[in-house]
């Protein structure tokens, strides 16, 4: 029998399904997990969960069980991301492992880890929550493997606040410099046989990069991190006030930036 290209598609999928779901102990939560998987990949524009379920099952009615199987089914997520990221790295060449932010516009402040926050690329302030996420870049393709949540402070100092969001008391608000370490840690741990790429970033308009840039040094891994002009650079044989900002060393070799 003669196998065309969409039956080799749909084997493909179920084997990555199999892969990511597999070790999921209920065959009702392998199942619509298969579907999610299918409905990310098939599913044009918008990607809700109603055109989703829709998409895959013909049905608008299949929502709810696939809205339940995201939102509230008790599995552990972290098991399919580490999948999915070994999967990536022995598949794809992956050149470099790339920490992006997401804003998440929200209108109200119930969500967790929603706050105000000033975004200089827009110049105005937004009511949002951010997402930190970690990419395996692969030349066209950017694979999401991992991602965080960042959480000020008053949604773990306040009791109340952190009922109300539904936020567990193990997690803990950090600096988004430490969620991004944590990222490329927990990418490290996954990695099958320790060959870890260049950690990629421009977190400049998020946070304090230096002590990201600290951490990573010496830890065995590359990186390319984008710093602000101001930053002075330079060995500690320098005392502080005579070490070059980072603008002023590139305009002393003549490149303007």
């Amino acid at each position: 029998m003669h196998e065309t290209p969409e039956m080799a598609t749909g084997r493909a999928l179920d084997d990555l399904s199999r892969l990511l779901f597999g070790h999921l102990h209920r065959s009702d939560q392998q199942r619509w997990g298969h579907v999610y998987l299918q409905g990310l990949l098939r599913t044009h524009g918008k990607k809700t969960v109603r055109r989703m379920a829709a998409t895959v099952t013909g049905s608008e009615a299949a929502s709810s069980s696939l809205h339940q199987f995201v939102n509230a089914s008790p599995w552990e997520w972290t098991p399919v991301r580490g999948r999915l990221a070994r999967w990536t790295a022995r598949t794809l060449p992956v050149r470099s492992w790339t920490l992006a932010p997401t804003v998440l516009p929200k209108r109200g402040d119930h969500s967790p880890g929603v706050h105000q926050r000033f975004l200089p690329e827009s110049g105005r302030t937004v009511n949002c929550q951010l997402g930190l996420g970690l990419f395996l870049d692969a030349g066209q393709a950017h694979i999401p493997v991992d991602w965080q949540l960042f959480l000020p402070p008053r949604f773990t100092r306040d009791p109340a606040v952190r009922d109300r969001a539904k936020i567990p008391a193990t997690a803990q608000a950090r600096p988004l410099w430490d969620q991004a370490l944590h990222l490329v840690q927990e990418m490290t741990s996954w990695t099958d046989d320790g060959r870890t790429a260049p950690v990629v970033a421009d977190l400049t308009a998020l946070c304090d990069i230096a002590p990201l840039a600290q951490r990573l040094q010496g830890s065995g891994h590359a990186f390319v991190l984008a710093i602000p002009g101001q930053t002075a650079l330079g060995g500690p044989e320098l005392p502080p006030g005579e070490r070059p900002s980072a603008r002023a060393l590139l305009l002393r070799r003549g490149v303007r930036h």
